[in-house]
């Protein structure tokens, strides 16, 4: 189906016909509800790219006749999801680029007269509704790439339809998804064009070992939360990648990307490289990176596509309460068959799962613990990654004003860390005080300036709310002998608990009744997977509520309350602010211990005097 730019825009009916099909299908309408879901001022995106011209070989051999993106997500096609947050977003036409044997994508939206007559016929008004919502969604503009020459190339060919005018790139196997009432993913891209005024381009981390799968920019951060990018690097190998965030398929371009696109020529296999592109356009131009509010999936990947097919198909209105039915019905009967990769498959759902109100599926099924290892991981994803800074309050309570320290943190990850403390109120000026951890080593600057370095306390508590992965929990829980060093018995030491009127897994072994003394433990919260709770060997135990989510995919707690001596102490810790940093070696230095030594003017050693429980919290947690 081939439309002209000027039939488009010459159908004054359009907008209102297309209206009343889409809320018929009950889909989004493009330019009443989507467009009231966006915030702030209209943005002036009106077409939209999509290459859909690749060959699929991921999914062959079912992909060898009907293309990839036409493979059913539940009950349509993956690209329909795409279009459908094209038209959410206001966006009035889509350019297809299409290539050989993708006729089926064109036949989807274009009109089908034996289909619609024999609906009519049989008066099955319902699908009719729904083969003209789709149909009338969007315009579609259909352009063939003759020759696979990468996907630079692929956007070029829509610069006679796009001409000068700023668009929407979407690539058609990455599936955005976004609440109801919130604007579409690329609507999000939109708005903060229109807001920053230049290409603007979303990111998403990404662990260091997966670089190589995506494009990955080179960025440092930009005022209003943006990364402004210096270049972008096509599947750098870890150990080349400039960063970890990377290009998850979302795009906002202004009109100079063709002339840069053209000027670079054919990069690797003779191919025109849209970070190549895209590296030109943000020297010479500008070019700003954000990341998105929704739910990704790698449609184009095989597991992605499952991934995608399970969770969307328990939001389906129609098909979704009987699906959790099969499903806690098939958890409950087949826990024995699960392997640690099934359940990597399954866990992102029965964490929505219990998101939608069914959470424990029943006792039965809930009696099987996934592999220890699963569980840290999942948890180590909500720490985040990346280089990030946080700033808390370390509130000490005494019988008359409690003791208050202001805390900023730098955290590289796991093993490297900086502390800067403040005090506030009546301790400002009294207690300011820098210090710098190294794996299992802390360094303090003293009076005279100088570093003194010691060996970090066991009760040391904060890798485990930074830490990036499974192999660091399960060593620091091993040396706490809360799990056992050998792998194989670790299954063993993790059972189902109730934390603070949530279910949790906790890890270690049970107290047994009567004993004297509590026995050291992990608690991991189920549907969340974050720490609840931690309970030392020395009876320190720390409790974490009140989770937010903030940049990077780092959730931390709102409030963390230390008690020790038996309980008679208590320290709460809670937060004010998170930001992340830019990974390059100037934040790198700031936890150089060596950096330290410059500052020793700067920085007024703690005077202990009558704030004895001040040293022991620093001296202890510190």
């Amino acid at each position: 189906m081939t439309l002209k730019a000027e039939q488009i825009l010459a159908n004054s009916q359009f907008e209102t016909k297309k209206s009343e099909k889409v809320a018929a299908l009950g889909l989004i309408d493009p330019m009443t509800e989507a467009k009231s879901k966006l915030k702030g001022p209209a943005h002036s995106i009106r077409k939209a790219v999509i290459p859909a011209a690749g060959l699929g070989t991921r999914f062959l051999p079912a992909s060898k006749t009907v293309p990839k993106e036409m493979l059913p997500i539940v009950d349509k096609p993956g690209l329909l999801y795409i279009m459908e947050e094209i038209a959410g977003a206001g966006i009035e036409q889509v350019v297809l680029i299409a290539g050989r044997g993708k006729s089926a994508i064109e036949d989807f939206f274009d009109t089908s007269y034996e289909l619609e007559d024999q609906l009519v016929r049989a008066g099955k008004e319902d699908l009719l509704q729904r083969i003209h919502g789709v149909k009338d969604m969007v315009e579609v503009i259909s352009i063939r790439q003759k020759q696979a020459k990468g996907l630079g190339h692929a956007v070029l060919c829509a610069e006679p339809v796009v001409g000068q005018e700023p668009f929407a790139l979407l690539l058609g196997d990455e599936l955005m998804i976004t609440a109801k009432n919130e604007p579409t993913a690329i609507g999000q891209l939109c708005q903060a064009h229109q807001e920053q005024g230049m290409s603007c381009v979303a990111v998403m981390e990404v662990p260091l070992e997966e670089t190589s799968k995506y494009g990955i920019v080179a960025a440092e951060e930009s005022p209003g939360g943006f990364l402004r990018i210096r270049s972008v690097v096509e599947k750098p190998r870890p150990q080349e990648a400039p960063s970890r965030f990377a290009l998850p398929g979302r795009y906002v371009f202004e009109s100079g990307i063709f002339t840069h696109l053209k000027s670079v020529g054919a990069g690797v296999n003779g191919e025109i490289q849209l970070t190549d592109g895209m590296t030109a356009l943000a020297q010479q131009e500008g070019l700003l990176a954000t990341t998105l509010k929704a739910r990704r999936y790698d449609a184009g990947d095989r597991l992605g596509y499952l991934q995608a097919n399970l969770e969307l198909a328990l939001e389906h209105p129609e098909l979704g309460p009987g699906f959790r039915r099969y499903l806690k019905e098939f958890v409950a009967n087949n826990r024995a068959m699960f392997s640690s990769f099934m359940f990597a498959v399954l866990m992102p759902l029965l964490v929505l799962l219990g998101a939608l109100g069914i959470g424990g599926f029943s006792s039965a099924a809930w009696a099987y613990i996934p592999e220890p290892s699963m569980i840290l991981s999942r948890t180590g994803l909500n720490n985040g990654n990346g280089f990030y800074q946080l700033e808390q309050d370390v509130i000490l309570p005494t019988e008359s004003e409690p003791f208050i320290l202001r805390e900023r943190w730098t955290v590289r990850d796991e093993h490297q860390m900086r502390l800067e403390v403040e005090g506030r109120g009546f301790l400002q000026g009294i207690v300011n005080m820098t210090l710098v951890y190294d794996s299992h080593q802390r360094h303090l600057v003293d009076a005279e300036g100088q570093v003194r370095s010691s060996r970090l306390s066991e009760d040391w508590h904060e890798p485990f709310f930074h830490f990036r992965r499974a192999a660091t929990l399960r060593s620091l829980l091993a040396n706490l002998n809360i799990l056992p060093a050998e792998d194989e018995l670790a299954r063993d030491f993790v059972r189902l608990s109730r934390t603070g009127g949530g279910v949790t897994y906790a890890f270690g072994t049970p107290t047994p009744v009567g004993h004297f003394q509590l026995l050291p433990g992990l608690w991991i919260e189920q549907d969340q997977f974050v720490i609840r709770k931690l309970r030392l060997p020395s009876q320190v135990l720390i409790q974490a509520d009140d989770y937010q989510r903030f940049e990077r995919s780092l959730w931390m707690p709102r409030l963390r309350t230390i008690s020790w001596a038996a309980g008679s102490r208590e320290a709460k810790i809670q937060l004010t602010a998170v930001r992340a940093l830019p990974q390059n070696a100037q934040n790198q230095q700031l936890v150089n211990p060596a950096q330290l030594k410059t500052q020793a003017k700067e920085v007024t050693p703690l005077r202990m005097g009558d704030y004895e429980l001040i040293r022991d919290f620093y001296s202890r947690f510190r």
